[in-house]
């Protein structure tokens, strides 16, 4: 049962997570600008087009680890929360039944 459990949450943090991603993403790159992903926090940008002065060893991409870390984790918030007001409910229900 835990494994099902465990299962449906990652699941629905993966979705959740996806969604997230994609809906919020700014693409910029078709204007000389910079794609962003990431909510609530950016953890991936895509430099792209023309800079002014540019610097010589500026990256094209640029990746942190630990804003994706929180980005999942905020995203692992609403199922976790979701399961357990369903678990509650269905407590309740069966002391009501039960009385």
């Amino acid at each position: 049962m835990r494994k099902k459990i465990l299962l449906i949450i990652s699941v629905l943090t993966i979705v959740l997570f996806s969604y997230l991603t994609i809906s919020t993403a700014e693409i910029r790159s078709g204007s000389d600008g910079e794609d962003t992903y990431g909510y609530p926090l950016t953890f991936f940008i895509r430099f792209s087009g023309e800079c002014d002065p540019c610097l010589p060893d500026a990256p094209e991409t640029e990746i942190n680890f630990l804003k994706l870390l929180l980005d999942l984790l905020f995203a692992a918030i609403f199922p976790i929360l979701g399961w357990a007001f369903i678990i509650k409910v269905k407590k309740d229900i069966k002391k009501d039944l039960n009385k």
